[in-house]
């Protein structure tokens, strides 16, 4: 049922408000009182949100709907405290204070065994090897992805009645409004028009010549292979009483350069019309009269046309060779790689067919308006906690954009899918990057852990896991026509198979991933150091074998840890340092009260960390180092295709 707070006027365009208006005017203003309602439904709803927030976990970050409310002050620990975090799974807190400070709390702290994990309340400069650790102590990979781009209102609505599940699912605004209803998802998309005038390429025209007296086949199709040389067509031929007519359907882009070297394109203007005609009545030998081209975008454009120059494939017509479409289109099937089972009616579709082994030369281009996100988490994480990360973190990624979101949980996995328009309030476009991507991973582990949530930021390498698989392949497999190589690229994912890369720069990131394994593993231990004597700091470092004059010491694990170098064989140490002698220590101008100098005759007394690396992180070692080993067998995935970029990293990540 659809409530008040539902119901949004805004979205409504203004073609209804004036049908409405000119139907029953006393409607349209019942309905503008309603909406008034609503609003100040809302502001309530708003303001009983703020007073009971959702559980937190840290002060970082205060993001989304749910920030404090105006005048209310977030709670903040006081700086000369040693602070520990929330009992996320794995975690603690990389925080810290003054030497005076450190006594003063070592002198009443009762001191417990160390955690496996590490984690901090901040994405800034977050080590790799804290992540690592975290991830084998069972927290989870952070999933943010792009499924693809858009233009226009047609798009958008497709896009959000997909989202909304044809309008079953309320959609939720970046103002934090709501979007209820099929027909309000609608209205609300078609207001994501183009508003810088833009327009995808011009790919396809389609016209007609007509010629007075009769035309053979033979003479058509020896003319247009003269006039349209390196573009793709199809053309049928018509005989009348006193004239003939010839209906094609070509490509605007040729495979031809022009005497500057530029490959040919045919465009839009008179100028560029006027010299195909031109060409075309040479090469047909005499005069003819022309209709106005109809322009047409893409794969889909082309299809269409082609279906109006077979009337839906009624009609034969042919290609550059005389050959007929539909034994054109049952050739490129056959030869198509890896074809899957198709029923009949799909087979006989010859004007997608065709369309299809054009796009290659299309030179295609469209502009790009919005973008579909998703962020993922794993089965069984709390759906509100992580509605809210995702909220809080679209609300930082994306400030200025206008977006909508829904949460889907008809699979295993939870899904919180947005569309966000890609050019912001300033006029600014967003062009999404890799460093883009991992920023985004970052934000969403760091509100997810802020809720309780165990997440990190992770790359597939750390895990050396396959190749992710593309949304399409998703829905090829649960179409039941998906062909072998792409079940056998999904089970790769779903099955968590090790990928061993081939390619230079993917071995290097393996590399780089088995050298921060080995020093998780030198650094978490199953066993726990003696507690100190009383009064005594404890600080740690991570240590490669060096002089350790004037060696800097963190107050915690996870400061150390992120002080490893790549590469460079290091093991955890640690020194209590006597309350009598803390005055000797020497706080770094880079983190003052959270990393210390000490002097030699304190740090030669420092100890290891004895014990054996965890079950878990020995696991993600032997996976990483078996992706290096030899070649990979049958059964494992190997990297074919270039690097993913921003514009591969469209696929659902397991």
């Amino acid at each position: 049922m659809t409530t008040l707070a539902a119901l949004d006027l805004s979205i409504l365009t203004e073609g209804i408000r004036r049908r409405l208006a000119a139907k029953n005017r006393a409607a349209l203003d019942d309905l503008a009182a309603a909406v008034q309602s609503a609003e100040r439904y809302r502001a309530q709803a708003a303001e009983r949100s703020r007073a009971a927030p959702l559980p937190r976990h840290d002060e970082w970050p205060n993001t989304g709907p749910r920030a404090p409310a105006p005048g209310e002050k977030p709670q903040v620990d006081d700086e000369l405290r040693v602070k520990r975090a929330a009992p996320v799974k794995g975690g603690l807190a990389q925080n810290g204070v003054s030497a005076n400070a450190l006594v003063a709390k070592a002198q009443t702290a009762h001191h417990s065994p160390p955690a496996r994990g590490v984690g901090a309340p901040s994405t800034a400069s977050r080590s790799p090897l804290i992540a690592k650790a975290n991830l084998a102590a069972g927290s989870q990979a952070a999933v943010v992805k792009i499924a693809s781009f858009g233009s226009g209102a047609a798009r958008a609505q497709s896009l959000l009645s997909y989202q909304s599940d044809k309008g079953e699912l309320t959609l939720e605004r970046h103002d934090g409004l709501m979007i209820a209803g099929q027909r309000s998802v609608a209205d609300f998309a078609a207001t994501w028009r183009a508003e810088d005038g833009r327009a995808p390429s011009n790919d396809v025209l389609r016209f007609t010549m007509q010629f007075d007296g009769a035309l053979g086949a033979k003479q058509a199709q020896d003319a247009l292979a003269e006039a349209l040389p390196g573009h793709h067509y199809a053309w049928r031929l018509s005989q009348h009483d006193a004239h003939s007519s010839v209906d094609i359907v070509m490509t605007a882009a040729s495979r031809e350069r022009t005497a500057g070297g530029r490959l040919h394109r045919i465009y839009d203007n008179q100028r560029s019309i006027d010299g195909l005609r031109d060409r075309l009545e040479g090469a047909f030998g005499r005069d003819a009269e022309f209709t106005d081209p109809k322009w047409a975008h893409g794969v889909e454009g082309a299809t269409s046309a082609l279906a109006r120059l077979t009337r839906g494939g009624e009609i034969e017509a042919f290609g550059p060779d005389g050959r007929a479409l539909k034994d054109v289109a049952e050739r490129l099937a056959r030869e198509r790689p890896n074809r899957p089972p198709r029923a009949a009616s799909r087979e006989a579709n010859v004007s997608l067919e065709i369309a299809k082994s054009w796009r290659p030369h299309m030179r295609s281009s469209a502009p790009r308006d919005f973008a579909h996100v998703i962020l993922s988490a794993k089965p069984g994480t709390d759906k509100e906690a992580f509605i809210d990360a995702a909220r809080a973190t679209l609300a930082v990624e994306f400030a200025g954009h206008e977006y909508v979101f829904v949460m889907h949980t008809n699979r295993e996995h939870i899904h919180v899918h947005a569309a966000v328009r890609l050019v912001r309030d300033d006029g600014k476009r967003l062009d999404p990057k890799i460093q883009d991507f991992s920023r985004w991973r970052d934000t969403l582990a760091a509100e997810a852990r802020a809720r309780g949530i165990a997440m990190e930021n992770v790359r597939r390498f750390d895990q050396a896991n396959a190749p992710a698989y593309k949304l399409k392949d998703g829905k090829m497999l649960e179409r039941g026509i998906a062909p072998p190589s792409v079940r056998r690229r999904v089970e790769r994912v779903k099955n968590r198979e090790i990928h061993r890369p081939t390619r230079e720069e993917g071995r290097r990131r393996a590399q780089d991933a088995v050298r921060q394994w080995r020093n998780v593993a030198a650094l978490l231990t199953r066993g726990a150091p003696p507690p100190p004597a009383p009064g005594a700091v404890r600080l740690y470092r991570v240590d490669s074998g060096g002089d350790r004059r004037g060696a800097l010491f963190a107050a915690d694990m996870a400061t150390a840890a992120a002080y490893a170098k790549p590469g460079v064989a290091t093991r955890m140490i640690y020194v209590d340092v006597p309350a009598a002698r803390a005055s000797e220590l020497k706080s770094s101008r880079m983190q003052p009260g959270k990393v210390f100098v000490v002097p030699r005759a304190i740090s030669a007394q420092s100890r290891p960390l004895d014990g054996a690396p965890s079950a878990a992180v020995a696991h993600f070692q032997k996976r990483a180092e078996s992706a290096l080993r030899g070649r990979a067998p049958s059964t494992d995935a190997e990297e074919t295709g270039p690097m993913r970029t921003a514009e591969t990293m469209i696929a659902a990540r397991a």
